[in-house]
């Protein structure tokens, strides 16, 4: 069997129990809803970690390490920086300005956030929970074991419609389709921006998440 061929294989066992996994993450998201607050808030960020489990399996039976698509420590400032300001702007775009625009109905939301400590949990779980576990998965695992197979365009497209089903269980296809394009933000802002990092994509993608609720408040 080629390496190719092996890559393959490997890449698609990841990704079946990836999903595999984000299916129990929703079904035990589910059952959550009647524990406890102060329960729900840790066991929220291990379940939103759980389809990363898939991956980091794989990796450990190949003998491989994370290490490999983390950001090197150099100007970490930066790196953040970057992030945050590329959430900020991704949400006004995609969000703020279709709101003003009158188009809140269309686009899918979560509420708003009622308490300042609820909104602070929530800038800590789409940090720390959804975008390090889903970052690290598509443009961390997928999208590097993609380049090694088919190269940066074949990586770009197909883990960014990767990222798109992997929300098909929390919505429709519109919001597949709609989370495949912000995956191929995600992977154009690390492509262009010269300093923009893994790190920076986590703090974009937790930024960006943060945000909906607080701009369709407003609305």
């Amino acid at each position: 069997m080629t390496n190719k061929k092996k890559e393959l294989l490997w890449l698609a066992a990841a990704a079946a129990g990836v999903w595999l996994l984000v299916y129990a993450a929703i079904i035990s998201l589910r059952v959550m809803t009647s524990l406890p607050t102060a329960a729900k808030i840790p066991l929220f960020i291990f379940v939103q970690w759980l389809p990363l489990a898939a991956v980091a399996v794989i990796m450990r039976i190949r003998g491989e390490s994370f290490r490999e698509f983390l950001p090197t420590r150099e100007k970490l400032g930066r790196q953040a920086l970057l992030g945050i300001a590329a959430g900020f702007v991704m949400s006004v775009v995609l969000m703020l300005i279709p709101f003003a625009l009158g188009f809140k109905e269309y686009i899918y939301t979560d509420g708003t956030y009622r308490k300042l400590w609820i909104a602070v949990y929530y800038l800590v779980s789409d940090i720390i929970g959804t975008a390090v576990a889903e970052e690290l998965i598509f443009r961390g695992y997928f999208f590097n074991r993609l380049h090694r197979i088919g190269g940066e365009a074949a990586a770009i497209a197909v883990s960014s419609l990767m990222f798109g089903f992997y929300h098909i269980f929390g919505g429709d296809i519109a919001q597949v389709i709609f989370t495949a394009v912000i995956g191929l933000i995600f992977c154009f802002t690390r492509k262009y921006v010269k300093g923009f990092s893994l790190l920076s994509l986590i703090l974009m993608h937790g930024i960006y998440d943060f945000m909906i609720p607080v701009w369709a408040g407003l609305f």
